[in-house]
């Protein structure tokens, strides 16, 4: 639809920014075999049709070779270009998979309506078991908050997982000098050394640590969905985005410990640190009122 339009386009940026052949053929490839490994009564003609074409041309390496070596919609231009055409010019590409497309969409269009119906009997059954589970347990569950505001209160504090380990609550930039590496993501940029070199921390180095703090551990119980949520303390300012668990604290979902569960945030320090010494944005930072 027209007000989507903007945003498929970034889509179609995106998923071509990460588009490395051999890896669509070896993916392909993986689905083509299973789809063939159905058992027969789960087959459909339009993939019957599919599979006998590859035949002709003498198996699935044969034939993939003839599809993605006709494959024209490798640039965002190109795929564009075809987005903005019409539909009579749509049907006569030769481009191999904008023809595949063509003939699975019958298929596609009638799994996504056998889907919709599947998910909408569904719904009501999943939330009729939840009342009966309730009703039986005599308990209420935590609710899917997702898309919700959602609190949680806690403490910064390092933790203990193993005899003789101990994280401390805040990371600086020591550590990511100590982990530099001429490779990436190890590889920071070269005025972040520089500036560590100098200790040109500016207001934002902790006092009793004598650097800038980089990740902050807190007891906060998070979960999915709470990646890029604020971290405040007491006072309602922000002191950190939330972006991360401990390992130990992957399992936080089914079972939370005081001991080890532990979440990870960036400090807000190092992120106005880097936004002004690093990326020379001084104007946002005149906008947030730093």
């Amino acid at each position: 639809m027209e007000r989507n339009l903007a945003r498929t386009k970034d889509g179609v940026r995106m998923a071509l920014r990460n588009y490395h052949e051999p890896v669509d053929r070896a993916l392909l490839a993986e689905d083509l075999r299973r789809l063939r490994n159905l058992p027969k009564e789960q087959h459909h003609p339009i993939l019957d049709s599919i599979f006998a074409e590859m035949e002709r041309e003498g198996g699935t390496e044969k034939w993939l070779d003839r599809q993605y070596a006709g494959a024209t919609l490798r640039t965002a231009e190109t795929v564009f270009a075809l987005m903005e055409s019409s539909p009579e010019l749509v049907d006569q590409s030769a481009d191999p998979f904008v023809r595949m497309a063509r003939r699975l969409a019958p298929l596609y269009q009638m799994l996504r309506e056998r889907r919709q119906d599947r998910d909408g009997r569904l719904n009501k059954l999943h939330a009729d078991f939840v009342e009966v589970k309730q009703a039986y347990q005599k308990a209420t569950f935590i609710p899917d908050a997702n898309n919700t505001m959602r609190l949680t209160l806690g403490r910064i504090r390092g933790y203990a997982p193993a005899d003789a380990t101990a994280y401390r609550p805040f990371t600086t930039i020591k550590g990511i000098v100590e982990k530099a590496r001429d490779v990436e993501p190890f590889r920071p940029p070269e005025k972040l050394l520089t500036l560590y070199r100098e200790r040109r921390y500016g207001k934002y180095a902790h006092p009793a640590l004598g650097s800038v703090p980089v990740a902050l551990l807190y007891d906060l119980d998070t979960t999915g969905g709470n990646s890029g949520s604020p971290l405040l303390n007491a006072a309602g300012e922000v002191i950190g985005v939330n972006f991360d668990r401990t390992f130990e604290a992957t399992i936080n979902d089914y079972a939370w410990s005081e001991e080890y569960s532990r979440s990870i945030a960036v400090d807000i320090r190092y992120v106005l640190w880097v936004t002004e010494y690093i990326g020379g944005a001084q104007h946002i930072l005149r906008e947030l009122g730093v």
